[in-house]
């Protein structure tokens, strides 16, 4: 009979194969991407200008 922490190493290591975290960085990097160029296309089809003004 494996022990507990037998128990919960296992179950830790499927959990752990299971993780989306890679998925969600790549999809928050395909937002970004499309946020920045949706804003730049914005502003160059109104006239305006993106720079920083103090």
């Amino acid at each position: 009979m494996p022990s507990a922490e037998e128990i919960a190493q296992k179950r830790f290591d499927e959990e752990d194969r299971r993780w989306p975290g890679p998925k969600l960085i790549g999809l928050g990097a395909f937002t970004l991407l499309i946020a920045i160029s949706v804003i730049y296309m914005m502003s160059t089809t109104t006239g305006c200008s993106l720079q920083i003004v103090p």
